[in-house]
């Protein structure tokens, strides 16, 4: 009987142990897409991008939030237009290799466009010439970028382009 309640205790904790480790032994609850370490003279930082769930540790002397993720958000781009009797068209969009500015009447505008990336870089600027102006976009990388027609320093259009 005492051998037998032996191997039943045995049983019961190799069974505990696994299952503590199968609940406790993971790193993270999911795949992450992108991770990295961050080391300074003050510390260091392990970090990555695609979970959302976190753990908040508190003590005497703070609080830290492990795993924190921000959620990725999508907001519009909202500009502001100044009315206009300027008739702009842009295209192909998306755009792979060049992309066509094309005014309805030129007139005596004065106009130009600004081509800006998401971080708000200016790329390609010109004088609106003629009534149709062709910018090339073969070396930009695939992504988001802005195009701006402006006239006398107000923009009169604004555009997103997708760049493939």
């Amino acid at each position: 009987m005492a051998l037998h309640f032996c191997i039943m205790k045995f049983k019961y904790i190799i069974v505990s142990l696994l299952l503590l480790l199968t609940n406790y032994g993971r790193a993270q609850d999911g795949f992450s897409s992108v991770g990295g370490d961050i080391s300074s003279s003050t510390g260091s930082e392990a970090f990555s991008v695609g979970l959302v769930v976190y753990t908040e540790l508190c003590g005497s002397g703070g609080s830290a939030c492990q795993g924190v993720e921000q959620a990725y958000e999508i907001f519009s781009v909202a500009i502001q237009e100044i009315p206009s009797d300027i008739n702009c068209k842009v295209f192909p969009n998306p755009a792979s290799d060049r992309l066509v500015v094309q005014l309805a009447e030129l007139g005596d505008c004065n106009l130009y466009y600004r081509f800006y990336n998401t971080q708000g870089c200016l790329l390609v600027h010109g004088d609106l010439i003629s009534p149709q102006t062709e910018l090339n976009t073969a070396d930009f990388p695939s992504g988001i970028y802005f195009l701006n027609v402006t006239q006398s320093n107000r923009i009169v259009q604004s555009f997103k382009i997708i760049k493939n």
